[in-house]
C-alpha cells in the first residue's frame, strides 16, 4: 500500500514532504466504534469552546477588581515559550510516526511526489529536517494507495508578497507579538484550499474537482477502486482528528480486501 501525505497541515503549508508507506495496516475496529469516536470528538470541540468562553468572561470580571483594591497582574504572552511549545508538540507527533514506521518495518521515502500512472508515483527525494532536494528521483509502485495531500492557506492574488503579510502558518512563527498601535502585520486568513491539483492525480485517472477536492465514497474510495483519499483533500470538516478517523477506515477496508475479510472490506 502507498500512503501519500504531501502536506503536513498543522505545521506547514503547500506541497510538503511526501511519505510513501509500503505496508498494509490490519486494523480490527468496527464501524460503530468509528462513529462513536466522531461523536466524542464533536463533544470535545464543544466543551473546548465553552471553556474558552468561560475563561473570557472570568478575565473580564477580574479586570474590574482593581477598583476594589484587588490588583491582578495583566496576562503576558511569552512568544518564545509559546512557539517552543508548538514546536515540541509537532516534534513529538513526527517522532511518534517515525518510530511507528520503523517498528513495523515500513519503508519511507521523503520528498515531493506526483502520480505518473495508475499504479506509480514519482518522488523528488529530499533530506534533512526541511525539503533540501537531493537531485534524485524515485518511482514507487503500489497496489493500493491512500492520498493524504492536505491543503494550504489561500493567498489572495491582489495581496503583495511581503513579509509583513502572513497566513495562519506565518502567524504561528512570529518572533514577537506585533504592536497593535503600529499595525506592522497583516493576517491573511480567508480559508484553505486542497492540494488535489498539485499531485498530478489526473495521470492516475483520479477525478479532481475544479477547486482541487477529490470526491470519495463512504469507504474513502475515489473513482478508482484501488486509490483512496482522506483528510482536507476530500472536503469538510477540515480537522486533523477527522483525517485520522478517515485514514483508519480506509486502512481497514484495504486490509479487508487484501485478507479476503468481507467484514472489514464492506464496512
Amino acid at each position: 500500500m502507498c500512503t501519500v501525505p504531501l502536506c503536513e497541515g498543522d505545521a506547514h503549508d503547500g506541497l510538503e514532504q511526501a511519505t510513501f508507506i509500503h505496508a498494509v495496516a490490519a486494523h480490527q475496529a468496527d464501524g460503530f466504534a468509528w462513529r462513536d469516536r466522531q461523536v466524542d470528538a464533536a463533544q470535545n470541540r464543544a466543551d473546548t469552546v465553552i471553556g474558552v468562553q468561560i475563561l473570557g468572561l472570568f478575565m473580564d470580571e477580574v479586570a474590574h477588581l482593581g477598583d476594589l483594591s484587588v490588583d491582578l497582574n495583566k496576562p503576558v504572552v511569552t512568544i518564545d515559550k509559546l512557539r517552543g511549545h508548538k514546536e515540541k508538540v509537532i516534534g513529538k507527533l513526527k517522532g511518534g510516526l517515525a518510530a511507528m514506521a520503523k517498528m513495523r518495518k515500513v519503508s519511507v521515502v521523503r520528498g515531493d511526489g506526483a502520480f505518473v500512472g495508475a499504479n506509480h508515483v514519482e518522488v523528488e527525494e529530499a533530506t534533512g529536517d526541511g525539503q533540501e532536494k537531493t537531485g534524485t528521483k524515485k518511482v514507487v509502485a503500489f497496489k493500493k494507495c491512500i492520498i493524504a495531500a492536505g491543503s494550504q492557506a489561500v493567498h489572495l492574488p491582489f495581496m503583495p508578497k511581503d513579509p509583513r503579510v502572513v497566513d495562519s502558518t506565518g502567524a504561528l512563527e512570529l518572533k514577537e507579538v506585533p504592536d497593535p498601535q503600529v499595525y506592522d502585520l497583516v493576517l491573511q486568513a480567508v480559508g484553505r484550499t486542497p492540494n488535489g491539483k498539485k499531485i498530478a492525480a489526473d495521470k492516475a485517472g483520479v477525478a479532481v474537482t475544479d477547486r482541487g477536492f477529490i470526491n470519495v465514497g463512504i469507504q474513502m474510495r475515489t473513482n478508482l477502486p484501488h486509490i483512496f483519499a482522506i483528510g482536507d483533500i476530500v472536503g469538510q470538516p477540515i480537522l486533523a482528528h477527522e483525517a485520522v478517523h478517515e485514514a483508519h477506515l480506509a486502512a481497514e477496508v484495504i486490509a479487508g480486501e487484501l485478507q479476503g475479510n468481507k467484514e472489514l472490506s464492506e464496512n
